[in-house]
């Protein structure tokens, strides 16, 4: 299966694309951050840098992706701020062109924040009631990715 995971590389995407890797998937990386790739991640994956020039509608047309993961910028950061909002414009971006493509299945990672500060079980389905910057706008990117 051709997945493309769409974010930073971090412990969390380095976690996920390792055991896709074991189950012998053909991984590809879009990410800003190719600078923290290692040598041997670099190898693992084949990757694409976010904003080097590169259309997004050629890579997805290169990958043709059965599966795109989407992490996005900074998903992992406690606490987002300004430095954050691009994370609207890729993903619309991404969606587009998952729409375009036609991929099977579209995974898109949030954060508990969007539910706010409730301190009993949450199910998928509850009230959204975001406290945060991040909960807000991974809310609101829920919103579009609907």
């Amino acid at each position: 299966m051709k997945i493309l995971f769409v974010g930073n590389y971090d412990n969390l995407a380095s976690g996920i694309m390792e055991r896709l890797r074991q189950e012998e998937n053909d991984l590809y990386f879009l990410t800003n951050n190719i600078s923290k790739l290692s040598a041997k991640t670099k190898h693992a994956y084949r990757y694409y840098e976010l904003g080097s020039g590169e259309n997004m509608g050629n890579i997805y047309a290169s990958v043709q992706p059965d599966v795109v993961i989407y992490e996005g910028i900074d998903y992992l950061k406690a606490e987002w701020t300004a430095e954050q909002k691009g994370c609207f414009s890729l993903l619309a971006d991404t969606l587009e062109e998952v729409l375009r493509a036609k991929v099977g299945l579209f995974l898109f990672l949030s954060t508990t924040e969007v539910y706010g500060t409730e301190k009993s079980a949450v199910a998928e389905r509850t009230y959204l009631k975001p406290a945060t910057l991040k909960g807000r706008w991974m809310a609101q990117q829920e919103d579009m990715v609907d």
